[in-house]
């Protein structure tokens, strides 16, 4: 059997082809494709009869879609009217954003693409990506991966266009721990450089805690990485802060087991959701310390239950400690404490950025969902 290239329409499809020379009839014959989330999916494919049998299946990207610049294997199960079936040695497949001419640098374990711009400005991303590292795997004893990569998408409109279900109307950056890619809109110029410096620390966190955890990152609940992320930001978000102190005087804030698994789709509540997430953990870190932190994602990684995963660090159960969160978040002293906390939590990168001649600026009003949330 002869497994052809794979043809890949970015964004499309992609379409898998082998040819199978055999006097003895073809029955059916599938592609197994493993992608980097670890999915093993097998997709039928069309056998015509000829000088042979030609073989082609697809894979539709729009309703199953590959992170970019990840690799994917497949493989081809042919099954003969004899019983007999055949499988095809593994292939590999990168699969390439090719709509735009990419540059690259490497530069330690940072790999960095560009479209627009200059070096300097993409060394420039390097080096905030290495302090990133740095700095945040620390923190949360994490092991870094031999290299990182950030492809740096010039306008929010080319960074969505591309991604289908992997991410929602309003993001502006997302990464893939398993492949240790990291993907964001940032236009060139100082405008960029604060996009960068605002969403690189957030999915910075998500790459460790993926080099950490491996399989088991999956079990971390949703809040606990997000707001962990969030933390890490060297921009506060007004129109998040306004939707916690909103819900909160209104007594409209999502229950955190409700954000184990999932976060809400739709563009306010998922503000709001990051922003209770992000306060919540900023008041753990506070209360308890990194090292309970740590300890807690440990317990999760072992297995524990989302309102379980604390009780070993604190004694006490997410419930038990959401409800003193909750009861600080309404006093003024508590939500003082909580917002020093999260400007606290990114001052140190904050500096390290600015010391490296980084250019900050900051606007007020800005709102997060302008191409400059994270997801």
């Amino acid at each position: 059997m002869i497994s052809h290239p794979a043809e890949v329409a970015f964004g499309r499809e992609i379409v898998f082809s082998a040819t199978a020379q055999s006097a003895e009839p073809v029955l059916d014959a599938t592609v197994v494709v493993v992608d980097s989330f670890s999915k093993s999916v097998a997709y039928p494919a069309e056998v015509i009869a000829g000088d042979g049998y030609s073989l082609t299946a697809r894979r539709d990207l729009q309703a199953e879609p590959v992170f970019p610049f990840s690799s994917i294997g497949y493989w081809w199960e042919v099954r003969f009217a004899s019983g007999e079936i055949i499988v095809s040695p593994r292939q590999s497949l990168q699969y390439l954003d090719d709509r735009f001419s990419w540059q690259t640098l490497k530069k330690g374990r940072a790999t960095v693409g560009w479209v627009e711009g200059d070096s300097r400005a993409a060394e420039d991303a390097a080096d905030l990506l290495l302090l990133d590292l740095g700095t945040i795997s620390a923190d949360l004893d994490s092991p870094i991966p031999d290299d990182v990569s950030l492809y740096i998408y010039p306008r929010l409109a080319d960074f969505h266009s591309g991604l289908g279900k992997l991410i929602s109307g309003w993001e502006g950056a997302l990464s893939d721990p398993a492949s240790g890619i990291i993907l964001l809109a940032a236009a060139s110029g100082a405008e960029g450089r604060q996009s960068l410096a605002t969403l690189l620390p957030h999915e910075t966190v998500h790459i460790l805690l993926g080099a950490k955890w491996k399989d088991a990152y999956a079990l971390l609940p949703l809040w606990l990485v997000e707001g962990t992320a969030a933390g890490y930001e060297t921009e506060l978000r007004p129109e998040a802060d306004r939707a916690l102190r909103e819900a909160a005087a209104g007594g409209d804030l999502i229950p955190m087991a409700a954000l184990c698994r999932t976060f809400p789709s739709d563009t306010r509540p998922a503000l709001l959701a990051y922003a209770e997430s992000k306060s919540f953990v900023a008041f753990l870190r506070q209360t308890y310390g990194l090292a309970a932190i740590r300890a807690a994602m440990e317990s999760y990684a072992a297995g524990a239950t989302c309102p379980q995963g604390w009780v070993g660090p604190t004694g006490k159960s997410v419930d038990v400690l959401e409800a003193s969160w909750r009861a600080q978040l309404s006093g003024k002293q508590g939500w003082m404490i909580t917002t020093w906390s999260l400007v606290l939590g990114a001052a140190v990168l904050l500096a390290a950025v600015l010391a490296a001649g980084w250019v900050i600026r900051r606007r007020r009003g800005h709102s997060s969902l302008e191409g400059n949330q994270t997801k």
